[in-house]
């Protein structure tokens, strides 16, 4: 009915047309004429004003939604090496250089060991496995320890204050867990305080097991989760998601940065990695990381000052083997997960 409604409109505005030309003609100098006398160069320029405010008010709005708000597609991150197949003839490298991955083909089956040569051992050695099943809060309380080093697994509640030398030492405060971003606060990097600097926030993936018993292989994450699970491990077993609720932030400013977490991890570090690629079969990769960054400096000093954990720009001292080392414009403090 509203289709033929509107045949019907046309027709009578074509037929009105078509039998009164002359009125037809002057309605529309009118309108022109209306057009031309209303937008003239400055009211032309105004609107072009008008539109350029816009746009960069939802521009400003736009990227304030997404550092604000959830991302609907989780952004996984993750930074690391592969180590590289060992060789009589070739020497081994450093991580820090360029490595080639070591690519496995995963098992479709369990493989027998042979009887006539022993099977070449390739389970890697047990890492310290967390007690607790869950990954509360800490409590406010808790003691801190100090923190000597980086190594890029922080566990544990931690509130480190990093220099701008210490940042660069580190990679830019590498972290290997595999994480999922979470909304933070933008702010400028270059600011006086951390409070108004760049806040970003991170939650920790967790880890994919394998469910033998007697296989020790802790897999990163991917970004595709389902798709890692469809895979078997190298023992021919099945794979599981563990989830972790381990959070941190890192607020970077003019001075440094500012490291903070009050969780502890439900999982051990990661020992391999898993590539789904769509047109090949997928593989396993041997997990590597950086060496530790020390965090403390061996010049001495006369006196011990040890302050608490909530003032990031006070200096640590620790004891190792009766001489004194001082933490230069660092507070590093850690709980011990254990």
């Amino acid at each position: 009915f509203m289709r033929l409604s509107l045949i019907v409109n046309c027709a009578l505005v074509l037929l009105l047309a078509v039998t009164n030309p002359g009125r037809l003609a002057a309605l529309s100098e009118w309108i022109y004429s209306s057009l031309r006398s209303s937008f003239t160069i400055p009211v032309i320029l105004a609107l072009y004003g008008l539109i350029l405010i816009y746009l960069l008010v939802s521009v400003y709005h736009l990227e304030n939604t997404e550092n604000t708000s959830t991302p609907r597609r989780r952004k996984r991150l993750l930074q690391g090496w592969v180590r590289e197949e060992k060789s009589p003839s070739r020497p081994t490298t450093s991580p820090s250089q360029s490595i080639q991955a070591s690519q496995l083909p995963i098992s479709t089956r369990p493989t027998a060991p042979s009887a006539s040569a022993p099977a070449k051992q390739t389970t890697p050695l047990p890492l310290p496995q967390p007690t607790a099943s869950a990954t509360p809060r800490l409590s406010d309380a808790t003691p801190f320890s100090v923190l000597a080093s980086w190594d890029g697994f922080p566990d544990g509640r931690i509130k480190c204050h990093f220099t701008p030398q210490q940042v660069a030492d580190t990679s830019q405060l590498v972290i290997y867990w595999a994480a999922d971003k979470l909304p933070g606060k933008r702010g400028s990097p270059t600011a006086p305080t951390p409070e108004r600097g760049n806040i970003s926030r991170f939650n920790c993936a967790g880890v994919i097991e394998c469910d033998s018993k007697v296989c020790l292989s802790q897999i990163a994450p991917g970004a595709d989760i389902q798709r890692q699970l469809q895979s078997e491990c190298t023992c021919g077993s099945k794979l599981f998601h563990r989830s972790c609720r381990f959070e941190w932030s890192i607020a970077r400013y003019i001075n440094g940065a500012v490291f903070e977490s009050n969780h502890i991890h439900t999982h051990a570090r990661y020992t391999h990695l898993l590539v789904t690629p769509k047109s090949k079969p997928s593989q396993i990769q041997t997990f590597i990381s950086m060496q530790p960054v020390s965090l403390i400096s061996s010049q001495p000093t006369e006196s011990l000052n040890v302050e608490r954990a909530d003032s990031p720009e006070s200096s640590v001292l620790q004891r190792d083997e009766g001489e004194l080392f001082f933490v230069s414009h660092t507070m590093c403090l850690t709980r011990d997960s254990r």
